[in-house]
């Protein structure tokens, strides 16, 4: 354990999860006596060497945690410095300082000393991308005591959004109803409520990848502006799809710049800047006929007239999808 760490990013569930971890190596009969919670807002730099000589009562360490860190004063960082520098050779700190800000300049003297001690120092706590969050769910869940793979992160996170504050929420509440296991899609499913319209392309994925049951209970949330997109998706991706089918029979497997360069009609600028777009393509390609991906696009032109307002929009969108299920 070093000395001094620096927990800084805009992701606040982050932050507060380091100090919780922290707290949690205190006894708790002795965390009334051995955890100091400062506010750096409106701190006084004597305060803040009192909490960081105060030795711990009853136990090996004690903490003290600075908030709001990046409203730090000159004077409270040289407080904080001073105590970084006589302290940084500590193999077991008697006093462990966390620094918590939502941003945090990198010239200043506070963050430079603190990388110093050691690279677990700064914690960075960044809100995490909307694509990494499955990842960044699976990892958490061992601090729930469950454990989650990356496949049912995926679900969690589908189903539960792509904040992090609802990934803590829905592990906590899984940890309770299952807790020590290894979660299953299954135990997703009957605890966590679906609480997020699914986004068009996730859908269009499932059913490309027949992941049925996740694709029509994922149309079952979204609402008439969601049709609109679902449709649209819908109707492209089985023009690429169609591309994608063209070039395999002209000579095997199909690759994405090759599909790419099918659908752009032979533009390689826009075939190498998007073929990207294409890497699933010739594995989805080889789930469908031409005939059944035809019939998918004539029946995606007629729900076009449901979504205008002549006819039942819903069972119109459900039977243009059920056109890419597996024959």
């Amino acid at each position: 354990m070093l000395s001094a760490y620096l927990a800084a990013g805009s992701d606040a569930v982050k932050r507060k999860a380091v100090q919780e971890r922290l707290v949690k190596k205190i006894d708790e009969s002795l965390r009334d006596f051995n955890v100091d919670i400062l506010d750096a807002a409106n701190l006084e730099p004597e305060t803040l060497s009192s909490a960081l000589s105060s030795l711990p009562f009853g136990g090996p360490f004690r903490v003290v945690f600075i908030n709001h860190a990046e409203k730090i004063t000159s004077a409270l960082a040289d407080v904080a410095v001073a105590f970084i520098k006589a302290t940084s050779k500590d193999k077991e700190p008697k006093i462990v300082a966390l620094f918590d800000a939502e941003n945090i300049n990198k010239r200043t003297k506070l963050y430079k000393e603190i990388v110093k001690l050691d690279k677990d120092a700064f914690i960075d706590c960044e809100t995490v991308k909307a694509w990494e969050m499955p990842s960044y769910a699976a990892k958490l869940a061992p601090e729930y005591g469950i454990g989650l793979t990356p496949q049912v992160a995926s679900v969690l996170v589908k189903r539960a959004g792509e904040d992090p504050a609802s990934i803590a929420n829905a592990l906590r509440r899984l940890a309770s109803e299952f807790p020590g296991k290894n979660i299953t899609e299954a135990n997703v499913r009957e605890c966590i409520a679906l609480t997020r319209e699914a986004k068009p392309w996730e859908i269009v994925d499932a059913l490309c990848n027949q992941n049925l049951a996740e694709a029509f209970t994922a149309i079952n949330s979204l609402d008439q502006e969601g049709y609109l997109s679902f449709h649209r998706f819908f109707a492209d991706r089985v023009r690429e799809l169609l591309c994608a089918k063209e070039v395999s029979e002209r000579g095997g497997f199909a690759s994405p710049n090759q599909i790419a360069l099918e659908f752009f009609e032979g533009d390689a600028q826009a075939a190498r800047n998007l073929s990207w777009k294409f890497k699933n393509h010739g594995r989805w390609a080889q789930y469908f006929s031409k005939a059944q991906l035809k019939e998918a696009l004539f029946a995606a032109e007629k729900t076009e007239g449901s979504l205008k307002g002549t006819g039942d929009t819903k069972t119109a969108i459900y039977e243009m999808a059920s056109k890419l299920t597996r024959r």
